[in-house]
């Protein structure tokens, strides 16, 4: 299964364009919330058309699931055709339990007790706008970056999980910046 992930699209149209154009073979798609507003602390880019990026995200062949931001407001939902599940959406894709939140609003210690419960093995967030992976006590902590706004010293980036492999990708070149292997 081969799965796009990405997050903090903030209405960036070239971003989202760019961001499904790496995402072409893939299954399906995992946004980790922010989607179409720019954010009151985020620069707003020339790109910046929150109409136009609904549009793409809607014209998707490819499923996307999404999950809220705190960017994001229930008016993105009437512009979106998906619906945007708050704050938590859960994905089974074997040999993987997934679950996917924006990272606002929970702590590293949350996650990791929802992944012993409920057996997660990959918690996806996005909000730093810094791309990451980790693996702690056997849960891949997965962020992809943000395909508009990147606050470290990487590109903007989207991530691809193909079967146990996870792959950075540079939004602009489409190039893979970083590969992992998932046990």
């Amino acid at each position: 299964m081969k799965i796009g992930i990405f997050s903090d699209t903030h209405g960036d149209y070239i971003a989202i364009k760019k961001s499904l154009e790496i995402f072409k073979d893939c299954d399906f798609i995992l946004h980790c919330g922010d989607i179409l507003n720019h954010g009151v602390f985020n620069p707003i880019k020339k790109s910046y058309n929150p109409k136009k990026a609904a549009q793409l995200l809607n014209e998707s062949k490819k499923p996307i699931i999404f999950c809220k931001g705190n960017c994001d407001s229930e008016v993105d939902q009437i512009a979106i055709k998906r619906p945007i599940q708050s704050p938590i959406a859960y994905i089974m894709s074997q040999p993987f339990r997934i679950l996917i939140n924006h990272g606002h609003n929970m702590s590293r210690e949350d996650f990791l007790k929802l992944a012993r419960n409920d057996k997660y093995n990959i918690i996806i967030t996005g909000h730093t706008h810094r791309q990451s992976f980790e693996e702690i006590e056997d849960v891949y902590f997965i962020n992809p970056g943000s395909a508009s706004i990147s606050l470290d010293e990487k590109p903007e980036s989207v991530a691809i999980l193909n079967d146990n492999k996870l792959s950075f990708f540079d939004i602009k070149t489409g190039e893979v910046t970083a590969k992992f292997i998932l046990k």
